[in-house]
């Protein structure tokens, strides 16, 4: 016998789905929303050789990472099977100053 199915009752007050802990997640979690990591050149003479006056480059990236116990990610979550799962994204940049 399974002890975690819930069973169905004849009273009005208990619901098969409050009584239990089967249908509980653990709802913590450890996440990674978003980064960047950049570097700004700032040796004069190397930016005057190449006839800039400032130049910038950058990495970035949004929901790098996710650590949790639940079975979907609840922040892409509409209420039902449609939703997609939240996309990682990854940006590489160069900011140039003429």
């Amino acid at each position: 016998m399974n002890a975690d199915v819930p069973l169905p009752r004849w009273q009005v007050q208990a619901s098969p789905y409050t009584t239990g802990t089967r249908f509980l997640h653990d709802g913590s979690y450890v996440r990674l929303k978003y980064a960047e990591l950049s570097y700004t050149f700032t040796n004069q003479l190397f930016m005057q050789r190449i006839g800039l006056n400032s130049l910038k480059l950058f990495v970035n990236g949004n929901n790098l990472f996710l650590w949790t116990k639940m079975p979907d990610d609840r922040e892409s979550n509409t209420g039902g099977n449609t939703a997609y799962p939240t996309q990682k994204r990854y940006n590489l940049g160069l900011r140039i100053s003429l």
